[in-house]
């Protein structure tokens, strides 16, 4: 619904009410039965000027000064009956001269209005509450310069706006109008105001604010001055004046100051701060059958000191803002626009051409000398023990799209060089990165395209060069020469508090990425030589990883030990959309040969005093909700808690929601390490159980060999 045309509207209603009013009054005689009939032809007549059903429940007049007053008016659009009116009125009043009883000429003195109540209605269909005005069989116009109303005078009015489409909720409050016409000029002025307005847009908080216009019309021009909207301590100020009514030129000049704490309760999780300014002028000049928007110019600056907000919790500030912009012809173009952020520049450019039919955008970003340690920061990933990513940010990216933003084409070749710091002491606690990126993205194709790209963080370097896309084709290498680095750099960029794992080694990986981009399918394998984790010693490991949103699998996994023996294992875990759930189906094998328990411990980060050499062999399939499988394990050359045990043995069956296991236990003859005595009969000793109940704590319920 448009502003213009409930303002045109309503005054339309308001003149045609007391007009029809002074024509009655006069012909009243203060009988109740003529002021009936009285109210029955005004109600006519204006539902003929406006469409709007009407009901004025009083009405009296007075000679001397010639004045009419109506009482309790309602006016009725297309809203059901049960539903808020269109308008009411409390009560019109009007004061008017008779010039010349002959030619049926009268000079309206004053018109008062008080406490009017709009309800305006707009469903999801865009249909208003708007009553349709049928056509006039009349060509006569009258101006509201002929009717030179003396004063004209709005109090205590309100509105109220519901949107279902947009959707836009608007209350005003304390509205007041006041009007003033010079003869001898032939001019009026006036002022406009309410002292509090509330609007809401869909469900954001209401947004508190109050209006002043100060306007003057003469037959030739309108002019405002000046208009201020004002929400806190941000203002809209706008001078401007219109020429021609008939073929409006309009020319003004505007500056908007705001205050982003004033706006923050349409977001309050953003909490915006800072103070922004806007300047310009504006010019429209009817475009003859072309769209408005055609006839509509505007020039103007922005600029701001600092901005800040937050974004998913995360503090973004902006610094230096400025730059132009300017609407013309149905084209918004963005020049010079530049700002300071995350201890680099941004400069951008944009064009949006067609803004009356199917916009077609372009935009331009140059990045220099973005911080990677800012990002890092910004990001909430904190220095983790002094590490710090370190790297300047540098490169341009272009993006271009019609009608939706989804089907944009994006372009962006960037580079990332070490900072001076992280190239003179690159083993310090600063992380040196550096690369090229070069990527496409075209939402129409809905593929995202890498060309040559290479990053380089320490001795890993990770290189891409493929697409992802509904046919995806991507390859993926990475080498890390020392994994005590990698997974540095991978604690300093992870969510949330972390520790570094002590890992050391080298390793490579190389991968494929296929499927489509909502769903792709993950192949790779990962090999690593002269490992150590948690102190535990691996010569070499060797791995097969397929992995998609539905399921992840470790195939020909080996992984053998630095001093003796080797594991063999597969494993397949379901997924949900990339999440383990508890009753994800799971099947694992493992197969191991003579491995040292004391590594296998380190790894586990377990410290039990338990050494001797492993081998084994498990099956489990079902979930964790239910788990199934069977498996065996036994252990040579045993030392455990003081003792030298001679034969270990384990074996365990799961089903039904159970595991059972048992453990065969035969301590050797000499008890040398814990001094326990020699048994006196057959059969375990006190120090036996002992030693058993020790690896029942571990394993589960067992019992003793016979």
């Amino acid at each position: 619904m448009k502003w213009k045309r409930i303002i045109v509207w309503v005054l339309a209603g308001l003149v045609a009410l007391a007009l029809v009013g002074i024509v009655g009054g006069l012909a009243i005689l203060r009988s109740s039965r003529f002021q009936n009939y009285a109210l029955r032809k005004i109600a006519k007549q204006v539902r003929v000027a406006t469409g709007a059903a009407t009901e004025i429940r009083g009405f009296d007049f007075s000679l001397s000064p010639a004045t009419a007053h109506l009482y309790h008016i309602t006016m009725r659009g297309t809203e059901r009956p049960t539903e808020r009116p269109l308008l009411q009125v409390d009560k019109l009043t009007v004061s008017f001269k008779i010039q010349s009883a002959l030619h049926r000429q009268i000079a309206l003195r004053e018109i008062l209005i008080e406490h009017p109540v709009a309800h305006l209605e707009t469903d999801r269909a865009g249909r208003s509450n708007f009553p349709q005005v049928a056509p006039s069989q009349s060509h006569s116009q009258i101006s509201v310069f002929d009717l030179a109303v003396g004063h004209v005078r709005l109090t205590h009015g309100e509105v109220n706006y519901n949107d279902q489409k947009i959707p836009l909720d608007a209350d005003l409050y304390n509205l007041g109008t006041e009007v003033h016409f010079d003869r001898l000029t032939n001019r009026y002025s006036g002022a406009v105001s309410y002292a509090g307005g509330h609007l809401r847009y869909a469900d954001y908080s209401s947004l508190p604010h109050k209006l002043s216009v100060k306007f003057s019309a003469t037959p030739e021009r309108f002019t405002l001055e000046p208009a201020v909207l004002t929400v806190g301590a941000s203002e809209v100020v706008l001078h401007a004046g219109l020429s021609g009514y008939s073929n409006p030129v309009a020319d003004g000049d505007y500056e908007v100051r705001i205050r982003a704490q004033d706006i923050a309760a349409l977001s309050p999780s953003v909490r915006p701060a800072g103070d922004l300014m806007l300047t310009g002028k504006l010019h429209y000049q009817a475009a003859g059958k072309k769209p408005s928007l055609r006839g509509i110019s505007v020039n103007g600056q922005v600029a701001s000191e600092a901005l800040t907000a937050f974004v998913s919790g995360t503090k973004f500030e902006l610094r230096k803002l400025q730059g132009r912009y300017q609407l013309a012809n149905g084209t918004l173009r963005m020049r010079d626009i530049s700002l300071q952020t995350l201890g680099g520049t941004i400069s951008t450019a944009a064009e949006i051409e067609h803004l009356d039919a199917t916009p077609s955008s372009r935009v331009r970003a140059a990045l220099h000398g973005i911080s990677l340690r800012a990002v890092q920061q910004v990001l909430h990933r904190r220095e983790l023990k002094g590490t710090a990513v370190s790297g300047a940010l540098n490169g341009t990216a272009d993006a271009s799209w019609s009608g939706s933003i989804s089907d944009a084409r994006v372009r962006a070749d960037l580079t990332v060089t070490p900072t001076a710091r992280g190239v003179s002491n690159s083993s310090a606690a600063d992380i040196p990165v550096d690369g090229v990126i070069h990527t496409v993205y075209d939402g129409s194709r809905n593929s995202l395209a890498f060309k040559d790209c290479v990053l380089r963080a320490w001795s890993t370097t990770l290189t891409a060069q493929g697409e992802i896309s509904d046919h995806s084709s991507l390859q993926i290498q990475m080498s890390a020469k020392d994994l005590h680095q990698l997974v540095t750099l991978a604690a300093s960029v992870r969510p949330g508090p972390s520790t570094v794992p002590a890992v050391s080694g080298s390793a490579s990986l190389n991968g494929v990425v296929r499927g489509s981009m909502h769903e792709p399918e993950i192949a790779g394998h990962l090999s690593a030589q002269n490992l150590r984790v948690q102190g535990s010693a691996w010569s070499a490991a060797n791995i097969d990883i397929q992995a998609s949103p539905s399921q992840f699998t470790v195939r020909n996994g080996v992984l053998i030990n630095a001093h003796k023996g080797q594991a063999s294992f597969d494993a397949t875990v379901g997924l949900q959309q990339w999440s383990y759930q508890p009753s994800s189906p799971v099947q694992a094998r493992l197969s191991a040969r003579g491995l040292e328990v004391r590594d296998l411990q380190r790894l586990a980060n377990q410290h039990y005093p338990v050494s001797g050499e492993l081998s084994a062999r498990l099956s489990v399939q079902g979930s964790q909700l239910d788990p199934k499988g069977s498996g065996s394990a036994q252990m040579a050359n045993v030392r455990a808690y003081d003792e030298l045990i001679q034969d270990l043995s384990l074996k365990f069956n799961a089903a039904n929601g159970s595991i059972a296991s048992t453990l065969n236990l035969t301590p050797r003859p000499a008890r040398s390490l814990r001094k326990c005595p020699t048994p006196r009969k057959p059969g375990p000793t006190e120090c036996d159980s002992m030693l058993l109940q020790s690896f029942c704590n571990i394993f589960g319920p067992c019992r003793q060999a016979s």
